[in-house]
């Protein structure tokens, strides 16, 4: 398969897990009846997804090699977050709280590289990525260290957490991901 093949597939990848988050998120925001143990088992699965999109992703070579950069170790590491949420027989629903604002947390930080690197770059909407994985680093923390008391409260701030990330990758594969024109492939 060529590499312009290869960076698009990874990128309509990214656009549609990202939109999943999107959706994902919006229906967390208004259906918060969802019980934690549901909520952790869905999101487990819909992680390893991503993680493989992820790495899919990082193996496909666009041009500016920024959007994709740190997906190895990302993908692999929303793939382990999947597992311990499909797996790990939790006594709080807090940690699925926890475990996902770290994966906010990080992703967010990653993405805050990839602003900078993209305004070395010189694309326009650096700031645009750089203002949303602020936020999503900002949100991750806020699930980190203050978890929702009440399961409704924790669903709505994982609902948040999902537009908000599904918005920053959907941004990042939008504005970064850029594939070689025909005859000018890379090998």
């Amino acid at each position: 398969m060529n590499i312009t093949k290869t960076v698009r597939i990874a990128k309509i990848g990214y656009i549609l897990i990202s939109a999943v988050f999107c959706m994902v998120g919006v229906f967390l925001m208004f259906y918060r009846k969802v019980s934690a143990v549901t909520l952790a088992n869905a999101c487990g699965g819909l992680f390893l997804v991503c993680g493989a999109v992820k790495l899919m992703g990082y193996f496909s070579k666009d041009m500016y090699q920024l959007a994709f950069q740190f997906d190895f170790a990302m993908g692999l590491f929303v793939v382990v977050i999947g597992l311990l949420m499909l797996i790990k027989d939790s006594g709080s629903p807090h940690h699925f709280e926890q475990l996902f604002g770290i994966l906010v947390l990080a992703d967010g930080l990653l993405k805050l590289q990839t602003a900078v690197d993209a305004k070395r770059f010189g694309i326009r909407l650096w700031w645009m990525i750089g203002g949303l994985a602020l936020l999503a680093s900002i949100l991750g923390v806020l699930l980190i260290f203050y978890p929702a008391v009440r399961e409704e409260n924790m669903v709505m701030a994982a609902g948040s957490a999902f537009i908000l990330d599904g918005a920053l990758n959907l941004s990042v594969a939008v504005c970064a991901v850029k594939s070689f024109g025909k005859g000018r492939e890379r090998t």
